[in-house]
C-alpha cells in the first residue's frame, strides 16, 4: 500500500476512508470476513488506476499478469468456481508483488489463506482449477504460486511490445 501511497496521509486516507473498496467500505462479511489481499488489489485499482497502468510503474507486469489471469479465468467456468477463483488470483498477484523474495507462499500458506482470509469454505477445489487451467503456476524453488504463464522482457521504448521467452511448467 504504501509504494503506491505519496506518503503517511495515504495510509491515513485508507484507514479512514468510506468508498466502496476501502477498510471501511460495504463489502460482504461472509465472503470477506476480514479485509483481505482481494479487497487490496480492489482498493489499490480503485485509487491508483493510472500509476498501475503506467509504464513507469516498477511492478507493471506484474499487474498486467493479474489482469490476463482474471482475464483469462472467465472462459469456460463452472459456476460455483467463478466467485472464488477472482479472489484466489488477486491474493496470489499481490503476494507475488509485496511479499519477500524468500517466503514461503506454498500450497499450504495459500489454502490456509483462502480459508481463513478470504472466506472460502473449500479452496482446493478453485486452486486445483486455476492449476489445472494453467492460469496459476507453482514454482517449487521459489515456494510460491505465480499468475502469468510466459515470461515477458518489456521493451523499454514502449512497454506493449516484448519478447515471449517461453512457457513455464506446473507443480
Amino acid at each position: 500500500m504504501q509504494r503506491y501511497g505519496q506518503n503517511e496521509r495515504s495510509l491515513f486516507s485508507f484507514l479512514e476512508g468510506t468508498e466502496h473498496t476501502g477498510i471501511k467500505g460495504n463489502y460482504d462479511r461472509r465472503t470477506n470476513p476480514f479485509y483481505n489481499l482481494a479487497n487490496l488489489h480492489d482498493n489499490l485499482i480503485f485509487n491508483y488506476y493510472s500509476f498501475i497502468n503506467s509504464k513507469y510503474n516498477p511492478d507493471f507486469s506484474a499487474w498486467v499478469s493479474i489482469k490476463g489471469a482474471l482475464e483469462k479465468r472467465k472462459t469456460k467456468w463452472k459456476k460455483h468456481l467463478l466467485g472464488d477463483c477472482p479472489r484466489l488470483i488477486k491474493a496470489v498477484g499481490l503476494l507475488n508483488i509485496f511479499a519477500s523474495k524468500g517466503s514461503n507462499l506454498d500450497g499450504d500458506f495459500l489454502l490456509q489463506y483462502a480459508e481463513v482470509c478470504l472466506g472460502i469454505e473449500n479452496p482446493n477445489p478453485p486452486l486445483q482449477a486455476l492449476t489445472d487451467r494453467k492460469i496459476l503456476f507453482y514454482r517449487n524453488y521459489q515456494k510460491r504460486f505465480i499468475s502469468r504463464e510466459r515470461t515477458w522482457i518489456l521493451n523499454r521504448s514502449y512497454y506493449g511490445q516484448g519478447t515471449k521467452l517461453g512457457k513455464s511448467k506446473m507443480w
